[in-house]
């Protein structure tokens, strides 16, 4: 409640799940309401934020892509790249595709794509393996899908089948972009 009011946040989440058998511990959505008035609550206020609402992940998605990339055998912990400050792949038919970081964060491995949230990292090593695998993976890890929490209206997100993806699809979800998640699904999958 701190928080949501000194920050003067449009919306608060807030979820804590137990990763040994996925119940779920905690769960806040504010604004909220008072059960006993409901019929007096603001729209907003009845919306379950945490299952309803589909967000860009953004840069917080790279834990989740480099998961997913080493769990293909794409790299490893010692797999490197260079980061000179941004990503760039020339397509068969000719199309540049660049991806800009926030600096040149030099040579990167697993952990330092996650520490300094690397965007050319990230896309560098989703190169290491095929769009069907990586896709595959994210699935698996619950995106795309609802989680079967059994939350009335929950979103499944937006993860794009391979066959609709672009030349730039792979390195972008890679960096949280081109997908859609659910703050729900973001914890099932970290858990």
């Amino acid at each position: 409640l701190d928080s949501y009011e000194e920050n003067k946040a449009e919306a608060v989440i807030m979820l804590a799940m137990d990763p040994r058998n996925g119940d779920i511990l905690g769960y806040v959505s504010m604004p909220d309401f008072d059960p006993n008035e409901f019929r007096t609550a603001d729209e907003l206020a009845l919306l379950d934020r945490a299952a309803v609402w589909a967000y860009e992940p953004g840069s917080v998605f790279k834990v989740f892509s480099i998961a997913a990339i080493m769990d293909l055998g794409g790299i490893s912990g010692q797999t490197s790249f260079s980061c000179n400050g941004y990503y760039e792949q020339i397509t068969s038919l000719g199309e540049t595709v660049r991806i800009n970081c926030l600096g040149a964060h030099g040579t990167v491995r697993a952990q330092e794509i996650i520490t300094y949230s690397c965007n050319s990292g990230a896309a560098y090593a989703s190169d290491q393996v095929t769009a069907t695998a990586f896709y595959g993976v994210l699935h698996e890890l619950g995106f795309g899908a609802r989680t079967g929490a059994g939350v009335p209206g929950e979103t499944a997100g937006y993860l794009r089948p391979v066959e609709r993806w672009s030349a730039r699809s792979k390195p972008t979800i890679a960096i949280g972009q081109e997908i859609a998640v659910s703050a729900l699904q973001m914890m099932q999958a970290a858990s």
